[in-house]
Order: structure tokens, then C-alpha cells, then sequence
């Protein structure tokens, strides 16, 4: 890894989503970090942090439709007065 943390998947750990060029092989950050003796150890940690993400994902989709319900009540509110 360089100096700057992280890799080129699409869906690193350590960087988040990629933009632009990217690989799809599956973020190796976490196994590069703990290291081979390991890995077990940092599968488990990759698959926890993969459904960490997963969980991120569908809560920031959740409030998303909250605020849209929110602005949506507040726009027939207004409507009212």
C-alpha cells in the first residue's frame, strides 16, 4: 500500500466508494494490513466491515426517504395556510 491508505477497489474499506477507474476484485486493505499469519483473522474483519457497509448504505438510503417525506408533509403544509 502507498502512502495514501487505501486501494482501487470500487468498494474499498479505507477509502469508500471509488470514483472514476476502478477494480472490482474485492478490497485487499484490511488482509495487506494484518498481514498473512492472519488471515483469518482479517476475513472475518473484511466480512464485518462489508456488512457494516451494507448497513451504511441502507440507513443513508432511509434518510434520504425521511427528509423527502418531511419536505414533502412541510410542501402540503404550506399549502394549507
Amino acid at each position: 500500500m502507498s502512502d495514501e491508505m487505501g486501494c482501487l477497489d470500487g468498494f474499498c474499506y479505507i477509502k469508500g466508494k471509488a470514483k472514476g477507474m476502478h477494480t472490482n476484485g474485492g478490497c485487499k486493505c484490511v488482509r495487506n494490513l494484518v498481514g498473512r499469519d492472519n488471515s483469518v483473522a482479517a476475513f472475518a474483519l473484511e466480512k464485518r466491515l462489508a456488512e457494516l457497509h451494507t448497513e451504511l448504505s441502507s440507513a443513508k438510503a432511509r434518510v434520504a426517504e425521511l427528509e423527502s417525506q418531511t419536505a414533502h408533509q412541510q410542501t402540503k403544509t404550506a399549502g394549507k395556510l
